[in-house]
Order: structure tokens, then C-alpha cells, then sequence
């Protein structure tokens, strides 16, 4: 063997050592983190700002630490989950009751424990989603099933001179009635005397300012309800009447409603982001409780000066947002 062969031998075998002994001990440099994988069930149409806030508050709050977030967002069919749960991520978000059910089923069905946190489920405990809020097991999440009677004890809060509201509710409809029910109920806590006025799905809301007492002062719009007639049309007629308005949904105060004391899409995204960050940090789903969804109240200081309303400094400081 020639002497350059040698040395062409020598150089190969110093090369390969090099990187056996590099293999064994490592370097420097710390491990790269696994990316967080997080799937979130949910159909494409009302949640866009809800996903949006939940993505943002994941990517540059919550999880800072990683070197990456994966996000993957399916719509809510039994194949698509059984195709995300197959990919195995370290966490499945679910919006609305049904989508839940069938995360949980496929889940079963797999034998696989992935947690689970829920969104905007109005039942968990009729739904079998929870045992017990307090002490989940399955899955945990945020409720909405009670907002309206929390929104009305907020409201009352905000303007103590809210004794008496008019509520209007369709006729022959069973879920303005459930809703009604739910406030009909929180009035007591309240302190607050609720009447109920008749419309049909033929004359809409409209038809109510022709027909309601005089002396009204507050009218309280189901969320049932809102699409029942022209919003803005409903809302200069109550305005004319010196009639308070609440809306079923924030945006409605920014159209000229009195007040409105509502889930908020993108507060509900923080939310359930907060939540996710606790079960990615290791928490047990047992000890994180199910949460009632945040309300976000928003007053209209102009169309209640419009109406003879004071919006006094104690209102300013209780309203999340004030409309001037």
C-alpha cells in the first residue's frame, strides 16, 4: 500500500471516531423541544375571531417556551377525527356540544387519552361530558349554559334602577322559551320583575313597540330572537320611545342597544387558552374545574344620555367597554 493510501486511511478513520464520540457525549447546544401539537374541532362558520384569539394567545403567550406550536383546525366529522386523533396530539380542543360527543366517542373507541377541553357547551353535566364541574374526569372546559341569568344579575349591577324589563318571545318557539326560562329564574337573585310580550315569526320584533305599556323602560332582546327583525330598525324605535335596550350580542351596542352583557368571541379564544396551557404544562384535567364562560359588558353612553340615562362613574368603572 502506497504511503498516500495510507494517509487517505488514516484521515477516513479519524473522521468516522470523530463522529461516533460526538453521537455518544452530544454537544453544547441544548435538545430541540418537540413542537406542541394541538387539534381543534370545530366547524368554519361563527368561530373566526373565537379561533383567532385562541390561536394568538397560545402561540405568544402561553407557550413561549417551545420552539413551535402546531395547530391543526378540522371541521367536526367523524372521519376527521378519527384521522386527527391517529396523529396523536398532545391536546384536542372541541367547540359546541356534538362536535365534543363525537371527540370523546372516537376517543373511547381507540382506547387513547388525549385531554379534552370543550368550548361553548351549554350542559357538560346533561351532556356527560362532567360528572362533576368541580372534578372533571373525561374532558373539561368552559360552560355557556347559564349566561343569561349572570348577565341579567351584571346588568342590574350596572344600572340598579333596572326593576322591571319586558321580554319579547316568539310564539310557539321552544328556544326563546328555554332562554326565558334560564332569566326567568336568575330574576329572583336579581331583584327583578320580568314581563313577557307575544310576537310571531310574521310581524317580527317591530311589531312589539306598537303594542307594549307605556310606561316601559327596559327591553330585554333574547339571543333566540336577534335575527327576528332589522336590528337597526328596532333599535331607533326603542330609542324614540326613550326605551333601554339590551342586546343579545356586543355588536348590538355599537349599532345604538343600551347595553349588552354577552360572551365575547375573542375573550371566550383567551379563555380557552389559558386552560390549554394549564393542561399542556402538565395538569391533570381533574384538577383544572369546568369555568363559566367570561361576560364582557359594553354600555352605549350615548344613546343613554339619548334616553335619560345617567352613566355614572361607578357604570364606567364595571363596563368592560364604553361607547361614547
Amino acid at each position: 500500500m502506497s504511503t498516500k493510501h495510507i494517509v487517505k486511511f488514516v484521515v477516513r478513520c479519524l473522521v468516522l471516531c470523530s463522529l461516533v464520540w460526538l453521537a455518544a457525549c452530544g454537544s453544547d447546544e441544548p435538545p430541540a423541544q418537540d413542537a406542541v401539537f394541538i387539534g381543534i374541532v370545530a366547524p368554519q362558520v361563527g368561530l373566526d375571531e373565537t379561533l383567532r384569539s385562541l390561536q394568538f394567545r397560545l402561540k405568544d403567550d402561553g407557550l413561549t417556551n417551545q420552539d413551535t406550536v402546531r395547530i391543526h383546525v378540522i371541521e367536526p366529522t367523524a372521519e376527521n377525527i378519527q384521522s386527527l386523533i391517529e396523529e396523536r396530539p398532545q391536546l384536542i380542543i372541541s367547540f359546541f356540544t356534538r362536535p365534543t360527543h363525537l371527540v370523546l366517542e372516537k376517543l373511547s373507541q381507540a382506547g387513547v387519552n388525549i385531554p379534552v377541553l370543550f368550548g361553548a357547551v351549554s350542559d357538560p353535566v346533561s351532556s356527560k361530558f362532567v360528572d362533576n364541574p368541580d372534578k372533571p374526569t373525561l374532558a373539561t372546559g368552559v360552560s355557556v349554559g347559564d349566561w343569561q341569568g349572570r348577565s341579567l344579575s351584571r346588568v342590574t349591577a350596572l344600572f340598579p334602577r333596572v326593576h322591571r324589563v319586558v321580554i319579547p318571545i316568539k310564539a310557539h318557539d321552544k328556544e326563546t322559551q328555554s332562554e326565558f326560562a334560564i332569566m326567568e329564574e336568575a330574576s329572583d337573585v336579581a331583584g327583578v320583575s320580568l314581563d313577557t310580550i307575544r310576537y310571531t315569526q310574521r310581524h317580527g320584533l317591530l311589531s312589539i313597540l306598537k303594542r307594549i305599556p307605556r310606561k316601559t323602560q327596559f327591553i330585554w332582546i333574547l339571543r333566540a330572537s336577534q335575527n327576528d327583525s332589522g336590528r337597526e330598525k328596532l333599535i331607533a324605535q326603542a330609542i324614540s320611545q326613550e326605551i333601554g335596550l339590551f342586546g343579545p350580542q356586543t355588536d348590538w351596542c355599537t349599532a345604538g342597544a343600551l347595553v349588552c352583557v354577552a360572551p365575547d368571541p375573542s375573550l371566550l379564544g383567551q379563555q380557552m387558552a389559558e386552560m390549554a396551557v394549564q393542561v399542556l404544562g402538565g395538569k391533570p384535567i381533574s384538577e383544572i374545574p369546568v369555568e363559566p364562560v367570561r361576560l364582557f359588558a359594553v354600555v352605549n353612553a350615548d344613546t343613554a344620555r339619548r334616553i335619560g340615562i345617567s352613566v355614572t362613574p361607578e357604570v364606567r368603572n364595571q363596563a368592560d367597554l364604553i361607547i361614547e
